[in-house]
């Protein structure tokens, strides 16, 4: 569904209804109608780093805020069970209600400092189907349903793209049979594979890792000394 809307509005801003986006040029951004705060900014990439930097801190520590909040033990229970929220008597319309105005308005703001950042709003930039993938990637390489893992997601298919494009480029591919050097040529097709290498093998993510080695050090072994105390506290009660 969400790729469905995505490549819909990717249609809609191409044929440019009332002149209003642009096309497949997009719309430039114009620093005169910038407010004063990103008229000075914009023009430094240092300024747009730091701008970056604090909208995703900002992000996280709103994230953080709600899901530790009653509202996010809410969420949960409805992601669990929703009909057992509606015997309890919890209208789950309304929080559901307030995840979706709260995520619109996370991913306006991200919108905002996007455009700020590649100084347009080009269709093929901002809402193509490429796009919405990457932005799925990224939640799965990172981990589904963690607060972190989308950052450290994003992070890693970053860097894979950068590293994957250099391998790519090795020379020492040319002398590789065709059916070698044809994919091995190909970034995106090395980034795919990764990705289903990922899926197969971590299918949590690299959340899931944390959390297995985090499980595994909480937990203590149960030797047979702690069987017989165990059993000798319940004899005595």
């Amino acid at each position: 569904m969400t790729l469905a809307f995505a490549q819909a509005f990717y249609y809609l801003i191409e044929n440019n209804p009332h002149n209003l986006t642009g096309g497949d040029t997009g719309l430039a951004l114009s620093d005169a109608r910038l407010p004063a705060l990103f008229s000075g900014a914009v023009s430094n990439t240092r300024n747009l780093y730091w701008i970056a930097l604090v909208f995703l801190v900002l992000t996280y520590a709103v994230v953080w805020m709600v899901t530790e909040s009653v509202t996010g033990h809410v969420l949960v229970a409805i992601r669990e069970n929703e009909r057992r929220l509606d015997v309890l008597g919890i209208r789950s319309f309304r929080y559901k209600l307030i995840a979706f105005v709260l995520s619109s308005l996370i991913a306006s703001a991200g919108g905002v400092v996007y455009v700020l950042v590649i100084g347009t709003a080009v269709p093929s930039a901002v809402a193509s189907t490429t796009i919405t993938i990457s932005v799925l990637i990224m939640v799965v390489l990172g981990g589904a349903g963690t607060r972190w893992g989308a950052v450290v997601g994003a992070i890693v298919y970053v860097y894979l793209q950068q590293i994957l494009a250099k391998v790519s480029a090795e020379p020492s591919f040319v002398n590789l049979p065709a059916v070698l050097r044809v994919p091995l040529s190909q970034p995106q097709f090395l980034l795919g594979a990764v990705f289903i290498l990922f899926v197969l093998f971590v299918p949590g993510g690299l959340a899931s890792l944390v959390g297995r080695r985090r499980t595994k050090s909480e937990t203590t072994p149960v030797t047979p000394r702690k069987l017989h105390v165990m059993f000798s506290e319940l004899l005595k009660k």
